[in-house]
């Protein structure tokens, strides 16, 4: 590749752009995409972290050349996972383009005006910003278009590519790649573009993914990817929290049909909200936790203090609830000391996107004191300036998610700083609990994942699907819509060479389709040719088809003319709900449209969410939790009630032996199972136990068991069940309801027999169980 200097050789409009905004110098991660961009013909993987500049460091290469050579249609394609990064970034690379109208800009997706596509269908050119759920529609809809929209197509971004590696969503834009290359009859260079992924190889080769074109892809990363890094973990030990709790009344300005720019400081005549609620407390004489009790209002304080400190503040938690929970618990605080005022701001996908982006341009107003409590939704590169500090209420499920969360602090120089809250309750027992209830596994869980980065560098690799049977249900009716009509062999030909297909049979596929047509989604004309069904049309004729993952159930929430967000219940009228951090009463509700009409309350709110689904867990997670209660490492990042409370539970797991053998006596024919495994081997294992009628209950870290024997002879059946796993676990499941084995959004279109050979093959681990059992000690 050239030596020469990569600025030299960016087109003129970019360079006098970095002039006019004052850059110094181009970024490490710039400055080594740029050549392996200009100079090779290769697909790229740009990995460095947040805030280093990978957006513009695939931008601006990409765009050095489409100034020196127009395309003659759309010159490169931006796929992102949200809408709401699409245009983050939209403004971002408008500003690139000011000096360029040659190259127009475009964002697609289901906030964007069909005037807006229209006119720009006229004449494409320039760069197109998409999302998944769009280009399906546009393969689909537009198929005798696509040589005009991207016959000169050069690039395609990835932006974030991470959230879409082990995900069948990510299989789902691998299929529209290799499908577009099949439309163009070329391959077209992809570039991907992320922070945070535990095995490059693996996102090497998805990009490498083409049934038809051999390109190889090369890593570029970052050479200053170390950083400094301050972490601190606090545990609370506390009472039993209500399940309702009190919330403020929302300003005045939402229920206005348009949003206003306000200042910080919110008017509002109510009174304070009341105190928190008299807390029950744990029994003090049994519980050996009880001497570390302190009261539920001391938590939200304490982090009430550490936010006080900081301008900006991020807060992630894993349920929406607990977003909704947390801000009405802050503001409660903010209020008692600074009546009017309100600095906090709640962000997750149920929240209505005006009342998002206020949060993220408050975040980004860097004169404005801002903490925003958010999901996952925030988790991606959306701009929201320079963060002061991170904070995890919770234990982060992956170490992906909390690298990812780690890296939203930190910006320019300055380190990364987390905080984590985790928190366990005592419940007001006569009797002390057992001693499996009395262990911090979130607390041990955070432990864990925080060592495996600061040790390690580890990150989990995806777990790809390799019987996605809800993906082969969508593409085989996108494909044949954008078709018209084919026969069997060729809708099996342009359907199964798609990569995410390859592990699905000819034979798979055969019985795949004939229930299609029994089910009235495919019918087979007497030419022989098939053609979408009457049910069919009604459910790829609606926009949710283009979305692999299943919508749930929503209710929209009108304040006024202005939406707040979304639920997933009706309400009953006269209640009071808790959406944004704020309480809305309930004042008429449209059952046939599901639209919730609410005006400004306070009070007493009931949460809205209460489930959060399965989680998964990687081996080396469960590993890791299991070495930390053995070794006697002191992790400076514990406070002092931190400290003391791992050495509660090292010192209880040194006593019970739960780290001496895999199978441990709880009583007269009770055990308990630790496997200390990843998540397939601990639902196989359930599976198994519930055959043979043995299984009690269970937990992420342990499985209780009935046994009418000993230990020794309980060790000795496992063992010996080791090579019987393939049998049991066909018996087993052959024995589950269809709904038991549905995991995705068209699983239920899709015959048994295949939804089982799935589930054993997708959920399942039948050579990592066989291995646990044979040498489970």
């Amino acid at each position: 590749m050239s030596q020469r200097d990569p600025f030299e050789r960016l087109a003129p409009f970019i360079q006098s752009y970095i002039y006019r905004h004052g850059w110094t110098d181009l970024r490490e991660i710039q400055k080594a995409a740029i050549p392996a961009i200009l100079d090779t013909n290769e697909h790229i993987l740009i990995m460095s972290g947040t805030a280093s500049g990978k957006t513009e460091a695939a931008m601006l290469p990409v765009l050095t050349l489409l100034d020196e050579a127009p395309a003659q249609s759309v010159g490169a394609l931006y796929i992102g996972p949200l809408k709401a990064l699409i245009n983050d970034q939209f403004e971002r690379i408008q500003g690139l383009l000011q000096e360029k109208p040659d190259i127009p800009l475009q964002g697609w997706h289901g906030d964007i005006a069909q005037s807006q596509k229209t006119r720009f269908l006229r004449q494409p050119r320039g760069i197109l910003q998409i999302t998944p759920e769009s280009l399906e529609a546009l393969l689909m809809n537009r198929a005798g278009e696509l040589k005009t929209i991207f016959g000169d197509l050069r690039f395609i971004i990835i932006d974030e590519i991470h959230a879409f590696l082990g995900t069948e969503r990510g299989q789902q834009v691998l299929c529209q790649l290799q499908r577009l290359e099949h439309a163009l009859r070329r391959p077209v260079r992809r570039i991907g573009l992320s922070a945070t992924i535990g095995d490059t190889g693996i996102a090497l080769q998805w990009l490498e993914s083409s049934d038809q074109f051999s390109l190889p892809a090369r890593l570029v990363e970052d050479s200053t990817q170390g950083r400094r890094v301050e972490l601190r973990v606090n545990h609370f030990v506390l009472a039993p929290e209500k399940g309702k709790y009190q919330a403020d009344m929302a300003p005045v300005e939402i229920g206005i049909r348009r949003r206003k720019a306000t200042s910080s400081k919110v008017v509002s005549s109510v009174q304070e909200i009341s105190e928190h609620g008299e807390l029950e407390t744990a029994s003090p004489l049994l519980d050996p936790r009880s001497e570390l009790q302190q009261e539920m209002v001391s938590y939200y304080q304490d982090l009430y203090a550490l936010i006080k400190r900081c301008q900006k503040t991020l807060i992630f938690t894993n349920r929406r609830d607990k977003v909704e929970r947390l801000a009405a618990e802050l503001r409660s605080l903010l209020a008692k000391e600074q009546p009017g005022m309100d600095w906090f701001y709640v962000h997750h996908g149920s929240i209505a996107a005006d009342l998002r982006e206020a949060a993220e341009t408050k975040m980004r107003d860097m004169s404005l004191r801002a903490c925003t409590i958010a999901t996952s939704s925030l988790e991606l590169g959306i701009d929201i300036g320079h963060l002061d500090l991170t904070v995890q209420v919770d234990a982060p499920h992956t170490v992906s998610s909390f690298v990812q969360r780690l890296g939203r602090s930190g910006r320019r120089g300055t380190p990364s700083r987390m905080c984590f809250y985790t928190f366990e309750q005592l419940e007001n027992r006569e009797q002390l609990p057992a001693e499996l209830e009395q262990m911090p596994w979130n607390f041990l869980q955070t432990i864990a994942i925080i060592q495996l980065y600061l040790e390690e560098r580890w990150i989990e690799p995806p777990d790809i699907p390799t019987m996605p049977l809800s993906l082969l249900y969508q593409q085989t009716m996108s494909i044949l819509r954008a078709r018209t009509e084919l026969t069997p062999p060729q809708l099996a030909q342009a359907v199964l060479k798609l990569s995410p297909f390859k592990a699905i049979s000819l034979e798979d596929y055969r019985l795949f389709l004939q229930h299609l047509v029994a089910l009235d989604h495919l019918q087979l004309m007497d030419e022989g040719a098939l053609i979408v069904g009457m049910k069919g049309e009604r459910l790829s004729g609606y926009y949710h088809f283009y979305a692999i993952f299943a919508s749930e159930q929503e209710c929209r929430v009108l304040a006024g003319m202005q939406e707040v967000g979304i639920i997933q219940q009706l309400p009953e009228v006269g209640s009071v709900i808790g959406l944004a951090g704020y309480a809305w009463r309930v004042i008429s509700i449209d059952e046939h449209g599901r639209i919730v009409h609410v005006e400004r309350a306070k009070g007493s709110v009931t949460p809205a969410w209460l489930s959060m689904g399965s989680v998964s867990f990687h081996e080396h997670i469960m590993q890791r939790v299991r070495q930390v209660l053995q070794e006697e490492t002191v992790y400076p990042y514990l406070s002092p009630i931190a400290q003391q409370r791992l050495a509660l539970a090292r010192e209880l797991a040194g006593r019970a032996e739960w780290l001496k053998s895999s199978v441990v006596p709880l009583a007269e024919g009770r055990f308990v199972l630790f496997p200390w495994t990843g998540s397939r081997v601990h639902r196989t294992l359930l599976l198994l136990l519930a055959y043979l009628d043995w299984y009690s209950r269970d937990q992420t870290y342990y499985i209780e068991v009935v046994y009418g024997g000993s230990a020794a002879a309980l060790c000795a059946e496992l063992r010996a069940m080791s090579s019987r796993v393939p049998e049991l676990v066909e018996g087993k499941v052959k024995e589950l309801k269809d709904v038991e084995l549905w995991r995705g959004k068209y699983d239920n279109l899709t015959p048994r027999a295949l939804l089982e050979k799935a589930y054993i093959n997708d959920v399942l681990d039948i050579p990592g169980t066989m291995n646990w059992l044979a040498t489970c000690f």
